[in-house]
């Protein structure tokens, strides 16, 4: 997984920025990938709805190629 360039939190949220969009995507998939899959181990099933703009594009590349 890709390392941010910068952390830091802006009220409750953490911040990361990473060296391009790419990276961010591939980071926030892995993410997701693992919110998932836990959901999956503990309920047995898991619902996602994924936002399909360009801005998404490379999170959406990312998960669809992560295993599992």
């Amino acid at each position: 997984m890709h390392k941010p360039i910068r952390t830091f939190t802006s009220g409750v949220a953490q911040v990361e920025i990473y060296q391009n969009r790419r990276h961010a995507g591939d980071a926030a998939a892995e993410m997701a990938s693992e919110i998932i899959r836990n959901a999956v181990d503990s309920q047995k099933k898991a619902r996602i709805i994924v936002a399909t703009g360009n801005s998404q594009l490379d999170v959406i590349d990312s998960l669809a190629s992560l295993p599992g």
